[in-house]
């Protein structure tokens, strides 16, 4: 039987790109499951501190996204080679941040290192002049990020964030299938031997995190944020009643 995430009601853009796919259907026990289908094998996540957070629909057919507390739980998912992209990337998570009671500077996805300015890093940060912003920075302190303008991110509610570098053109950020920010930068990303970790130091709750190895176009952008199990909930349509429609009777539901 296909599982719910591959239905074409759900089913993500471009999944030969995949490096790392997690969602809450992936979680067993203290391992995210890596669902992307050329690296099933590999790049699955130990579940360290994180817990199974809210049921994303009341049937618990779509599962539990996990909860972060901000301090010492997050998701190892390796050092393996695949998740040293060169060029093009694409990183994107539904988010759902607590209210910060202070600063709070927390890693969606992090694979950077500023000592030996490699690998990549998408974060959300408030405070110090940063009022609930997003990022994606590659080469760590080599001026190759890009900051979301100010409450671009709604805490205390899911946001779909996508970063993409389209490799020696420049990066761009998209909420909820918006893009709000872009630069012009070029290069290569630099790979390291760091481990890659979700939701260390970030508070609240994280779904749906993929990342892979190509630049997404802003239409599959779209495609992934409309479709989710958390995007039909927020707009009205019940997504266990998608499982039972045609794809050509989902293309009448989402627009």
């Amino acid at each position: 039987m296909t599982p719910w995430y591959l239905h074409p009601a759900f089913r993500p853009a471009r999944l030969q790109d995949l490096v790392l796919w997690v969602n809450p259907s992936s979680v067993h026990g203290t391992t995210w499951q890596n669902l992307a289908p050329r690296y099933s094998n590999v790049n699955h996540g130990r579940i360290i501190g994180a817990q199974v957070g809210e049921l994303l629909h009341p049937s618990g057919v779509f599962g539990s996204a996990l909860y972060f507390n901000g301090q010492n739980a997050y998701v190892d998912c390796g050092q393996g080679e695949s998740l040293n992209i060169t060029d093009a990337i694409t990183i994107e998570a539904w988010v759902k941040p607590n209210v910060p009671a202070s600063v709070q500077s927390g890693d969606i996805v992090d694979k950077g290192d500023y000592s030996t300015e490699s690998g990549y890093r998408f974060c959300f940060d408030h405070g110090e002049g940063m009022d609930n912003q997003f990022f994606l920075n590659w080469n760590p302190g080599t001026a190759k990020a890009l900051w979301s303008p100010d409450e671009a991110v709604k805490v205390g509610e899911w946001n779909h964030l996508v970063g993409v570098y389209v490799h020696n053109v420049g990066n761009r950020l998209y909420v909820d299938g918006e893009l709000v920010a872009s630069n012009s930068v070029s290069g290569d990303i630099t790979p390291n031997s760091l481990r890659l970790k979700i939701g260390d130091g970030f508070n609240g709750t994280i779904d749906e995190v993929r990342i892979y190895e190509a630049a997404l176009s802003p239409a599959e952008v779209t495609h992934n944020y409309t479709h989710s199990p958390i995007y039909y909930m927020q707009h009205g349509i019940d997504p266990l009643e998608l499982l039972a429609m045609s794809p050509k009777e989902i293309s009448r539901v989402v627009a």
